[in-house]
């Protein structure tokens, strides 16, 4: 009796260990699944793809489980940022709730950048020049200070606040880029009201 007990434990405990085995290869699939999904989304955000990119993305948020995880957070970052570029309804709640979400992420420093922008788009001046302050100039590559001064110091000029468009506008003035001649305009015009 004793050893028809054993065979019946030895057999319970194998099929547990199977069963185990089982769950942990599907959730292995799964989470195998989700950082194949995640690379491919950055690789269409890299593209600049961002409709595709952005439905890859909410897949991987739909199926991430660890709610602390990096790929969750750059994930929504992500995703986020390709709703502001498609002027998507939900880009600015979407940004926002990344912004609060993950406040320790080092993305946070160029999601201020991409909703200060995005503000300027929409000409909303007042809401821009806020997220504009949240940015660190310092953290900026050097192809996106060009733009943040000049669009900063636009959305200052629009609100009549020129001590501080002509500040922002100076730093462009003088260096070769796109924003050079703009700038050098609404300089020109600021020092023409001031006459006045």
């Amino acid at each position: 009796m004793n050893s028809h007990k054993i065979k019946i434990s030895s057999l319970i405990i194998a099929l547990l260990l199977s069963s185990a085995m089982g769950l942990l290869a599907q959730q292995s699939a799964i989470y195998d699944d989700n950082e194949l999904n995640y690379r491919k989304a950055v690789e269409l955000f890299i593209k600049e793809k961002y409709g595709t990119a952005k439905e890859l993305f909410d897949e991987v948020l739909a199926s991430e489980k660890n709610i602390h995880s990096d790929v969750e957070a750059n994930a929504e970052y992500y995703a986020a940022i390709c709703a502001i570029k498609l002027f998507h309804d939900d880009a600015e709640y979407r940004l926002e709730t990344f912004v609060e979400e993950h406040g320790e992420s080092p993305k946070v420093g160029n999601a201020y950048f991409e909703m200060a922008k995005y503000q300027y788009y929409k000409r909303r001046y007042r809401s821009a020049i806020d997220w504009f302050e949240q940015v660190d100039s310092y953290d900026l590559k050097n192809e996106d200070l060009a733009e943040y001064y000049f669009k900063f110091g636009y959305s200052y000029f629009q609100q009549e606040d020129y001590k501080n468009a002509k500040n922002l506008l100076s730093q462009v003035s003088g260096v070769d880029n796109k924003y050079q001649s703009p700038s050098t305009y609404y300089i020109g015009h600021i020092d023409y009201v001031k006459e006045n």
